[in-house]
């Protein structure tokens, strides 16, 4: 396994090769470390918490939204973290091809990356100056159909 995989390729190899644990190998072909299937699932566990959290603080009163880059953004190449989001913004989900990445501070996103986000309705428009199209999911009310 490399170095920088994402925790969902971390998992989906693990569990397809069936194993418990896996080498972490550099691209020069040394040996940095293992992971754990155990490990892996504790990384997860706190990664889901803590967006649980942050949704927690904005249920009620915010919706899903899905949307592209948009070219004047500059947001392509950028850690989710760097981006000023409107307030109580989570960004959950990042969609790059068939892969579906669990989005933490530290996710870059690429210009072509479709985004899933919870936000206030009322920042509808400073979203549409980060993403186009910026579409809100059907019955997407946070404290309707998520908690």
């Amino acid at each position: 396994m490399a170095p920088d995989s994402t925790l969902d390729t971390a998992i989906e190899q693990l569990a397809l090769s069936r194993a418990t644990w896996a080498p972490v190998v550099a691209a020069n072909g040394h040996l940095i470390g293992t992971t754990t299937s155990e490990g892996l699932l504790r990384h997860y566990t706190r990664l889901v918490q803590a967006s649980m959290r942050r949704l927690d603080a904005v249920a009620g009163r915010a919706m899903l939204f899905k949307g592209r880059p948009s070219p004047d953004s500059n947001m392509a190449g950028r850690r989710v973290a760097e981006i000023p989001w409107p307030p109580d913004t989570v960004v959950l989900s990042v969609r790059r091809g068939d892969e579906i990445i669990f989005a933490t501070g530290r996710t870059t996103i690429a210009r072509d990356d479709e985004l899933v986000l919870v936000a206030h309705p009322d920042h509808r428009e400073e979203l549409a100056r980060l993403l186009q199209p910026v579409v809100p999911l059907a019955g997407s009310a946070v404290g309707d159909s998520l908690v």
